[in-house]
């Protein structure tokens, strides 16, 4: 709310401003009313997957505009690591880029991989094992 009020303050203060700066003075509160975004880790989940474990890092952004996680695949199942977005669903969980989709419900997940001919098909079927919560994490 301050920071409405900041802003409105501002908007209404532009013949104000104009001369201020003609003038060499400016009001500090009118420059940048927004705080800074910084990204913050939700949890770490690790998923038993058909040929390894697959490492999950969720985050999201202070402000909550972009929830995003960080996947690592084991060597034995190409051993990409994927940065992917959240989407809205109906029920459950859905990350993806585009091409790659993380998706789930409860403690099982898949990742669905492109194919040849721009499908995407369920490669590794997953359940989780073990959850590591933000603020909880071993230093």
């Amino acid at each position: 709310m301050k920071n409405k009020v900041i802003a409105i303050m501002c908007a209404f203060s532009v013949g104000i401003a104009s001369h201020a700066i003609a003038k060499g003075k400016t009001d500090k509160k009118c420059e940048n009313p927004k705080k800074e975004i910084k990204v913050e880790l939700k949890s770490r989940i690790d998923y038993r997957c058909k040929g390894g474990t697959v490492k999950v890092a969720y985050y999201n952004l202070s402000d909550r505009s972009l929830e995003f996680a960080k996947i690592t695949l084991p060597s034995e199942m190409d051993g990409v690591e994927l940065t992917l977005a959240r989407v809205i669903t109906a029920s459950g969980f859905e990350y993806t880029n585009g091409s790659f989709s993380w998706k789930g419900k409860g403690d099982t997940a898949t990742l669905d991989v492109p194919v040849e001919d721009g499908r995407k098909e369920t490669k590794y079927r997953c359940k989780r094992v073990q959850t590591e919560l933000a603020g909880t994490q071993k230093p």
